[in-house]
């Protein structure tokens, strides 16, 4: 859930440089209700412990993403998303990106699933670096070296 937590910690605290979602959308509703593995256990365990459909979608609003993720500045943030996701549908990636306001260069559809992903992962942390660090700037005192970043 961390791409979740990002997104409502960087909607509502505006003080970070960068931000970059990885694998995670709006209408968590949605993606509990229609995902698969994770996100069907997680709808399963708790719709057992009692709540009723209208608690559980009261609750799941009060931490929604869509509910404040407009506030992410759209030319400091990048949405990782993986085509065949089927714990996070890529149509949710859809939707936040939407509601942030995301260029399409900022959108990043993965040709993988919600596991596969840890394919890119590498670059994807090369791209988080780059973001932080522009090449050729400085490191410490030291001179940082030129790398590829993912596309």
């Amino acid at each position: 859930l961390g791409g979740f937590v990002a997104t409502l910690a960087g909607s509502l605290d505006g003080r970070y440089d960068a931000h970059v979602l990885l694998l995670c959308g709006g209408d968590l509703y949605g993606i509990l209700s229609r995902g698969q593995k994770d996100a069907a256990k997680t709808m399963e365990r708790l719709r057992a412990s009692g709540l009723s459909e209208d608690e559980l979608r009261r609750q799941l609003h009060s931490i929604e993403p869509l509910r404040i993720a407009q506030r992410l500045p759209a030319d400091r943030t990048w949405l990782y998303a993986a085509r065949f996701d089927r714990v996070v549908p890529l149509e949710h990636a859809e939707l936040l990106a939407d509601r942030i306001g995301l260029p399409a260069e900022r959108f990043i559809r993965l040709p993988c699933n919600h596991y596969s992903g840890i394919y890119y992962l590498p670059g994807i942390l090369i791209k988080m670096r780059d973001i932080l660090i522009p090449v050729g700037s400085p490191e410490e005192g030291e001179e940082a070296e030129e790398t590829k970043t993912c596309p």
